[in-house]
């Protein structure tokens, strides 16, 4: 039974996938590690739904249109499809077209899942690294090392858990710490990924350095709870 590809969201049309490493340390450290969550449902998504595309410019008729789209849909698929077309030839020469391809087989909202809970979420995050670094363009040592560099990362980000038992720090400041550290793990990941959707779009969309209006109320309210956070744990033992 053949399968429809999804439409692309419209943002797609406008910016870059590629999102600045900084961006998730800070919204990392702000949502107290909500929001790793949805980056990872967000980037698989991503690669799920362009190697969908993809496929369907790969072999025409192995995936079925999709007969509800929009005009303005239809545009911007389109312009997808013809970017998936010229990206191809590029990830060819490359070598990582059969990785990429193969992604349309992911199952996103399995892997998050698995990536919620914990100690499991490190083989989540090792199995999507690993595809970051067979991603990489002209970085043949990386893809070579793909399953070191994804174990080593992976290992880093699940054993920060231990600078939760620091014991010169309060709690609050032990988990922002925690949060800190395991986003700088994260935005590694991201900075791979970014050097792959450089090349898939050939360098042609403006890649966003400010937050989005969702982006500055996450930052706005986790500021505030976490200042309050710390106040509170400070102010409370001193109370009689």
């Amino acid at each position: 039974m053949v399968k429809e590809v999804k439409t692309a969201p419209k943002q797609a049309e406008r910016d870059s996938r590629q999102i600045p490493a900084w961006h998730i340390v800070v919204l990392s450290v702000v949502t107290l590690g909500i929001y790793n969550l949805y980056w990872f449902y967000k980037t698989l998504s991503q690669l799920k739904t362009a190697a969908q595309i993809a496929l369907e410019v790969e072999n025409p008729g192995a995936v079925a249109p999709n007969t509800n789209e929009s005009e303005s849909d239809r545009a911007v698929m389109d312009e997808l499809r013809n970017e998936a077309r010229t990206a191809l030839s590029r990830l060819s020469r490359d070598g990582s077209k059969e990785v990429f391809l193969a992604m349309h087989k992911w199952p996103v909202g399995m892997y998050t899942l698995l990536f919620a809970i914990p100690m499991v979420n490190l083989l989540a995050l090792m199995r999507l690294v690993n595809q970051f670094c067979l991603l990489q363009p002209g970085r043949k040592e990386i893809r070579e090392n793909s399953r070191f560099l994804a174990f080593a990362l992976s290992l880093g980000f699940g054993a920060s858990v231990l600078l939760l038992k620091l014991p010169f720090l309060a709690v609050q400041y032990k988990l922002i710490t925690y949060f800190a550290v395991t986003s700088l793990f994260l935005s590694v990941a991201q900075s791979w990924l970014n050097q792959y959707w450089k090349v898939y779009e050939a360098d042609k969309l403006l890649v966003r350095q400010a937050f989005n209006p969702l982006e500055i109320l996450l930052i706005v309210l986790g500021a505030s709870f976490i200042g309050l956070l710390v106040v509170s744990l400070d102010v409370l033992p001193k109370l009689p």
